[in-house]
């Protein structure tokens, strides 16, 4: 390793980088280890295949991101016979999910999905329930020499929405 790092040192690798090119190989064959560029067309996200992992991962009990990719890996290979070595991987389709949806949106979705409040409001009073939302600035206040990150919080409540 020493030496190929030394001959190549614009192309120098690692230990680990090489244990992992070897369990890749023994998976997945040659096409593992060849790059992807150009191949532009075999790789890219189906729009269905970003569909159901986003209705998946946008859900309030939905499992983690890569559960989430393994569901829709396992959907793919079933809908299309996809190889797991041609399929993106699960960073790119948090990174689509990412370019649509702030990851404060994100979050919301995840937990507020499921505590959606009945719209027939005729048998709730007024300040019986409250919907409190806050949310941290992300830009720095400076009080009496000092910086810090303001919390705001809207309360309203959902007879008068007031």
């Amino acid at each position: 390793m020493k030496d190929w790092n030394e001959k190549h040192p614009y192309k120098k690798s690692s230990y680990s980088a090489l244990c992992k090119a070897r369990i890749k190989y023994g998976q997945f064959g040659e096409d593992a280890l060849l790059s992807k560029k150009g191949f532009k067309e075999e790789y890219r996200v189906k729009p269905e295949y970003y569909e159901y992992y986003k209705n998946l991962y946008l859900n309030p009990k939905a499992p983690s991101a890569i559960d989430c990719w393994m569901q829709t890996l396992n959907y793919a290979k079933q809908k299309d016979k996809v190889k797991t070595a041609n399929f993106p991987c699960d960073k790119t389709f948090d990174r689509l999910l990412k370019k649509e949806f702030s990851s404060d949106e994100i979050k919301r979705a995840r937990r507020y999905k499921e505590k959606v409040i009945a719209s027939d409001y005729s048998n709730i009073k007024a300040n019986e329930y409250w919907i409190i939302e806050s949310y941290q600035l992300n830009f720095p206040i400076r009080f009496k020499n000092r910086y810090f990150y303001p919390w705001l919080t809207v309360v309203k409540d959902v007879k008068t929405a007031k």
